[in-house]
């Protein structure tokens, strides 16, 4: 725990320091292996204000997601595991805890409001980090050209390879260029052409049907942005959108999601968003994570409910010289992505590895059950949360909660009204936007 304002390089110290001490489980090896990495580091001020605490509460390691044909109906497989989103998840299991703490008065960084609602304690908040660019939108950006080969005009997945060929030479120039060739504000065009001196940086992700499409030309027309992407693979087809736009709705409705919304008075954004250097363009992350929603979003009746297009402090980080630890975050030609990631949260202290969605060592040939299962995914969440439901006198629940016949998954998201008219209007402003069968969330405990 740091206990006074941090600087980008105490931050990466802080998060150094928590990664050497989670188990060898899970983690890349050194010179062999690399993963992406994101945590959620919580900033809270001191009792007698003179001072501040930082220490990291979420993490989340990965790369991986499953195909839409191992979609899991009883809740029990991760969807989704690239690191932003195990974190987020881990996150959210934290703040579940955090709920158990206070509604039996223990200490927690919630407080009770009225009706059953808590909030975010006056002088906390949470930062979130990752080693690298989000997956889609925010991943295509200018690069001066190194070593051009034939292949980086083709579709492809992002790998560390393709990450190799494209190298920013001069990058505030490369972004100064690409703010002349873009219309303002991530309005969906494509980039024009300048000249053979820049590329694009490449995203597997592929645009979301029914929107604009990328050209496949050459260079800086190769890619269009603004548009919403499907995760990056090369098995079967997934329907998870790119970490960027899950970001993207993180800035809108906040990270919090539907079932904690029930108890959670405010939505909960990230104060600031700090990267990696390697791999990030700053007009990209602000055109992806937020600027292009700032003309589809109907933010009058957003701010109605409480939500808001949300500007995040948005940070770039150098890493930690001599951190062969902290390297093992970066993409390179030497190494492999890991297999499985990490999700790991302090309060309750868990940890898991998650290989094909499942726990590492279930057998992808048996059925999925609770055994298989990682703490993050849906069914391990709700039960939780079902656990904090039952833990309340029914006239001390929040409205939203009583007097109402609730049995699946799907009921609970549904039923916390407020969160979802804020979706609604998210939905009708990104109409593109990929959502799974119902049937998907209709399991029961």
């Amino acid at each position: 725990i740091y206990r006074h304002a941090m600087d980008l390089d105490e931050m990466l110290q802080l998060i150094y320091e928590e990664y050497t001490k989670l188990p060898k489980k899970g983690k890349p090896l050194v010179g062999k292996e690399w993963t992406p990495f994101c945590c959620v580091i919580l900033r809270r001020e001191d009792k007698d204000g003179k001072g501040l605490q930082h220490e990291v509460v979420a993490i989340g390691t990965g790369s991986k997601c499953i195909g839409k044909v191992k979609l899991c109906a009883n809740g029990f497989v991760v969807n989704d595991s690239h690191a932003e989103i195990l974190a987020r998840r881990s996150f959210c299991r934290y703040i579940l805890h955090q709920i158990e703490l206070a509604i039996k008065g223990n200490r927690s960084i919630l407080k009770p409001v009225n009706g059953g609602l808590f909030r975010v304690t006056d002088g906390c908040s949470f930062h979130f980090f990752s080693s690298q660019s989000p997956c889609g939108d925010a991943s295509i950006f200018p690069m001066r050209i190194e070593n051009r080969s034939k292949e980086t005009d083709s579709d492809e997945e992002e790998t560390p390879a393709k990450r190799k060929k494209f190298s920013p030479k001069n990058g505030r120039d490369c972004f100064k260029m690409m703010d002349v060739l873009m219309h303002q504000k991530g309005k969906e065009v494509c980039i024009g052409r300048e000249k053979g001196t820049l590329d694009t940086h490449r995203t597997g992700a592929k645009c979301t049907p029914g929107g604009h499409q990328d050209r496949h030309g050459p260079r800086l027309e190769y890619h269009t942005t603004g548009v919403l992407r499907t995760k990056p693979g090369r098995g079967y087809p997934t329907t998870s959108m790119s970490c960027s736009d899950k970001m993207l709705r993180w800035n809108i409705l906040g990270c919090q999601g539907a079932l904690l919304s029930h108890f959670i008075s405010q939505p909960i954004y990230f104060t600031s968003l700090t990267f990696l250097s390697e791999t990030v363009a700053e007009s990209s992350l602000k055109r992806a994570l937020w600027l292009r929603a700032e003309d589809k979003v109907d933010t009058r009746s957003l701010s109605e409910l409480s939500f808001k297009i949300h500007r995040p402090a948005l940070k770039i980080a150098e890493c930690l010289k001599g951190s062969e630890v902290l390297k093992v975050f970066l993409p390179s030609d030497d190494l492999n992505p890991a297999p499985g990631g990490v999700c790991w949260c302090r309060s309750p202290p868990l940890h898991d590895v998650v290989v094909l969605g499942r726990k590492q060592g279930a057998s992808s040939k048996n059925e999925p059950s609770r055994a298989s299962s990682v703490f993050v995914s849906k069914r391990r969440l709700f039960e939780v949360f079902m656990e904090v439901v039952r833990s309340i006198p029914q006239d001390s629940l929040p409205k939203t909660l009583q007097g109402r016949k609730l049995r699946s998954y799907r009921d609970y998201k549904e039923a916390s009204i407020t969160y979802q008219k804020g979706n609604k209007l998210f939905h009708e402003a990104f109409p593109e936007w990929i959502q799974n069968e119902g049937k998907y969330e209709e399991f029961v405990l």
